[in-house]
């Protein structure tokens, strides 16, 4: 038997994924892949799923069953410290951060567990600095001090630390003024093209998102219900009939 030709594996193939709390099945079966360097989407109403489905990628959520391979690999039950070590990282609507300690000191805080030594933490924090020069401005700054949308980019430069393949955000302008909505996505669809980073977003203003999606999903009582093409989606401007 040959063996599977990395380059034309999904990054991330989730099959059969159910998980919940003790009898309480949430994710029902979620099956989907994505390829290396797409951005895909994940549309529904609220409550049809889509954070969770994040989380219990993540392993923020127990398992009844499914796999999860990337670059074609098993990865087991999933467990957060083992998939961060593999390549994937979330951000979370509500990301903890330190708040009263600077933008600098909490980007480090972010490679706690990997023990990098201080050049190399530098050297990542540089880098996020690169992508979001808007927290290099205010490096020195408590991050409760900051606006919004600093502490959003705070939020990803926190996930960026570990160098993720595979990013997992959810609801990135949440609570953002809509004048801001654009720049954080301008920003994620940089990180996708710069760093290489595969992104699945889960997004309330679904016309933002469309804006930078390569793909986009459909959720409906926890389980994904269609994959379209976004450029597709975007020619016939029929988001809604999506939901």
């Amino acid at each position: 038997m040959q063996s599977s030709d990395p380059v034309h594996e999904p990054i991330l193939d989730v099959t059969n994924l159910s998980a919940g709390y003790g009898s309480k099945r949430i994710l029902d079966n979620v099956s989907f892949a994505v390829k290396p360097g797409e951005i895909a989407l994940f549309v529904g109403h609220n409550g049809a799923g889509k954070s969770t489905i994040l989380k219990g990628i993540m392993g923020l959520l127990p398992w009844t069953s499914g796999t999860l391979r990337m670059d074609g690999v098993d990865l087991g039950m999933p467990d957060v410290k083992r998939n961060v070590r593999n390549g994937i990282n979330i951000v979370l609507q509500h990301q903890g951060f330190f708040p009263n300690m600077s933008v600098t000191e909490n980007l480090g805080l972010g490679v706690y567990s990997l023990n990098l030594g201080a050049a190399a933490e530098r050297s990542r924090i540089e880098r996020v600095f690169e992508i979001f020069p808007r927290l290099f401005e205010r490096r020195d700054s408590r991050a409760r001090l900051l606006s919004g949308g600093e502490q959003r980019m705070l939020s990803i430069g926190i996930a960026l630390m570990t160098e993720p393949r595979l990013l997992l955000i959810d609801e990135p302008s949440a609570g953002l003024a809509p004048n801001l909505v654009d720049g954080v996505m301008t920003q994620l669809q940089r990180l996708n093209r710069e760093w290489g980073s595969t992104i699945l977003l889960v997004e309330q203003n679904v016309r933002a998102g469309l804006q930078i999606a390569t793909s986009v999903l459909v959720v409906r009582l926890g389980t994904i219900a269609a994959h379209h093409n976004a450029d597709a989606v975007r020619e016939r401007d029929e988001i809604w009939s999506l939901l």
